[in-house]
């Protein structure tokens, strides 16, 4: 979904419309994970439609001060945390 919301919003500032996404990890330890097959075609068309209303949802949940309860070893970096029920247990270090 990444590369999805990446060439959503490149399409949304710009007239280009990307049609394929890649990611190229530079810490991988052989050619196959250094770069993994590319999304493209169909698969990458239909990741990208749905981004607008994935955004929407997101921005209402915000909009109504909710954060959806979805713990990950993300929380502790996460901005919203203080406004999260699971995120206020957190320690502030």
């Amino acid at each position: 979904m990444q590369l999805a919301i990446y060439a959503w919003l490149i399409g949304e500032a710009t007239d280009i419309h990307p049609t394929s996404g890649e990611f190229v990890y530079l810490r991988g330890d052989s050619p196959s994970k250094l770069q993994p097959p590319p999304i493209d075609g169909e698969r990458f068309a239909r990741l990208v439609a749905l981004v607008p209303d994935v955004m929407a949802r997101h921005e209402a949940q915000a909009a109504a001060g909710v954060y959806p309860f979805n713990p990950s070893f993300l929380c502790g970096s996460c901005q919203v945390k203080a406004f999260c029920a699971y995120g206020k247990e957190l320690p502030d270090d």
